[in-house]
């Protein structure tokens, strides 16, 4: 009786594979998620994105969810990012995510 060692990837409890994926940057994240339904499901768990978003701007940490998804906030904010100066991004962001 031996261990079966060719156990892959997506025999792996849920809560492992999300701790994987955590430990991805976003572009990895959206490559996985092309890989399988199963790895899409994953890429898009709300806590990796708040775990990005958390990683991106630490100064943003006291926000505590949104209906809109960690997701399309990281997205959003990153947009943001790239068209104003960073003090006008935090004062916006918090601004808008205490009205969510």
């Amino acid at each position: 009786m031996g261990v079966n060692f060719n156990l892959s990837f997506n025999h792996l409890p849920t809560e492992l594979q999300v701790a994987i994926f955590s430990l991805l940057p976003e572009k990895d994240l959206g490559m996985a998620a092309l890989v399988s339904k199963p790895w899409k499901q994953l890429a898009e768990d709300p806590f990796l994105w708040k775990k990005l978003f958390c990683r991106r701007w630490s100064n943003l940490t006291q926000i505590k969810t949104s209906r809109f998804g960690w997701k399309k906030i990281y997205k959003k904010s990153m947009f943001l990012e790239s068209r104003a100066p960073l003090f006008l991004l935090n004062i916006f962001i918090i601004r808008c995510i205490s009205f969510l």
